[in-house]
């Protein structure tokens, strides 16, 4: 459950950090795929939680990131609309898989 920024598991709140690091992340690959592709790629910050019952995200939260059970992430792509050409999707993962070859 997300409530008021907040993620809460079970009866557990785990605080913003979560979010905060999802889109701290998100953010540091967009940089590195314009960095070294030259393009703009949109990155969506998701937080998945394996094996439990995730409630919809309030409308506002979705455009920022998305929260979810692994099983629905298909369905959240597949509802958005195309933002990459195929041939860009392929050189961000190429370049991507060579960034973590040299840095691993």
């Amino acid at each position: 459950i997300c409530k008021d920024g907040n993620i809460i598991a079970g009866n557990i709140n785990l605080g913003n950090k979560i979010i905060v690091q999802a889109e701290s992340q998100s953010k540091w690959l967009k940089s590195i795929l314009k960095e070294s592709t030259g393009k703009n790629y949109h990155v969506m910050p998701v937080i998945v939680f394996p094996g439990w019952f995730v409630q919809p995200m309030p409308e506002y939260l979705k455009k920022r990131i998305w929260i979810l059970n692994p099983v629905a992430i298909s369905s959240f792509i597949k509802s958005e609309p195309i933002r990459i050409q195929e041939s860009d999707m392929h050189l961000a993962a190429f370049h991507i898989s060579r960034y973590i070859r040299m840095y691993n």
